[in-house]
């Protein structure tokens, strides 16, 4: 459509009756793609600032730190 293409923009009472269908805010769709990328970026540098510390560690250090890591993403996704 011509939304999804960026050619054309909702208007307000077209933007309400979205937010109203998907059960969000009429913020949220102006907003949502903006702190997403921010936190991709801040994500992406902190993982390669790991990679560069890990190139310094021991093989038994950095399996202690995937382990580790591994064992922190599985508790955070069972909260």
């Amino acid at each position: 459509s011509n939304y999804e293409l960026g050619r054309r923009n909702p208007d307000y009472e077209t933007l309400k009756k979205f937010a109203d269908f998907y059960g969000v805010t009429t913020d949220y769709l102006l907003e949502h793609d903006v702190p997403q990328k921010e936190e991709n970026d801040a994500l992406e540098e902190d993982v390669r600032a790991i990679a560069r510390d890990m190139q310094s560690m021991t093989p038994q250090d950095r399996a202690l730190l995937k382990n580790l890591v591994k064992s922190m993403a599985e508790k955070g996704a069972n909260i």
